[in-house]
C-alpha cells in the first residue's frame, strides 16, 4: 500500500515508512544529540528526523528552508557509499534542496558550530509560504486546528 508522504508530491511505500520509524527509535548518539538541539523549533523552524525525501531516508529535514541535514559515521568514508551519497545529493539538488553533512565527531565535539551552520543556512534560505489554498494558509494556525508556527529567533544562542 502506498501512503501520501509528509513532503509534498511524493508517495511512500509502507515498507519505507516502517524503516524510517525504526531509524527514529534507534538513532545514533550524534543524531540524538543534534535532535535534542533542533527539535520543537529551537532554531525557529520545524525540523523533522528520519524523513523520507525522494525515496531516501534523510537524518533531518527542514522543509521551509529546503534543507537536508545528514550526520555521517565511518561508513560514509567507504568509496561505494561516497558514490551513493553523491547520487542522493544530485537528486536533492534537482528537487531544489540543499544538503549539508556533518561527521559524528563534529556533532559530538563542536555542536555549537554545527548549530551555527544550520542556523545560517536557515536564516539565508528563501522561505516560501506553506502550501495549500490561500484562504487556508492565511488563517491563523489555531483557526485551522493546527499548532502555531515556529518563529525564527533572531538572537544568538548561548
Amino acid at each position: 500500500m502506498i501512503t501520501s508522504g509528509v513532503v509534498k508530491r511524493q508517495r511512500i511505500a509502507n515498507e519505507k515508512l516502517t524503516i524510517a520509524r525504526k531509524f527514529r527509535k534507534e538513532m545514533t548518539e550524534s543524531e540524538t544529540l543534534l535532535w535534542k538541539k533542533v527539535r520543537k523549533c529551537q532554531l525557529g523552524v520545524k525540523i523533522r528526523r528520519q524523513q523520507i525525501v525522494e525515496g531516501f531516508i534523510v537524518d533531518f529535514f527542514c522543509e521551509s528552508a529546503k534543507l537536508v541535514i545528514e550526520v555521517d559515521g565511518d561508513v560514509h568514508d567507504n568509496e561505494e557509499q561516497k558514490k551513493t551519497d553523491q547520487l542522493r545529493r544530485l537528486v536533492f539538488e534537482e528537487r531544489g534542496l540543499q544538503e549539508i553533512r556533518f561527521t559524528n565527531e563534529q556533532v559530538k565535539f563542536s555542536i555549537n558550530r554545527v548549530l551555527d551552520e544550520i542556523r545560517n543556512i536557515v536564516l539565508t534560505s528563501p522561505r516560501r509560504p506553506p502550501s495549500g489554498s490561500a484562504t487556508t494558509s492565511m488563517r491563523r494556525p489555531e483557526e485551522r486546528g493546527g499548532r502555531k508556527k515556529c518563529v525564527m529567533q533572531e538572537h544568538a544562542h548561548k
